[in-house]
């Protein structure tokens, strides 16, 4: 059975997604994907190439998660 992770603070999807549980990665990326998309926005100057830093900046976070040591709270690494 798998496991939902909705009500999951950051530090428990975090750690599950480290361990490979890729639905906490889903929640994860989920959870913060609007701030980044904002972000990408307001830094982008069309909206083609705000998804485009939007889809690099996920990339990069899955690739460097394992690096993510819990000193500073998710939202202000991604």
């Amino acid at each position: 059975m798998m496991r939902t992770w909705a009500g999951s603070d950051d530090g428990e999807l975090v750690v599950a997604a480290q361990r490979g549980d890729r639905a906490a990665l889903d929640t994860l990326l989920r959870r913060h994907e609007g701030r980044l998309a904002a972000v990408c926005r307001r830094m982008a100057r069309n909206a083609a190439d705000a998804e485009d830093a939007l889809q690099e900046a996920l990339i990069a976070i899955v690739r460097g998660l394992d690096r993510f040591d819990g000193r500073a709270s998710f939202g202000t690494w991604a």
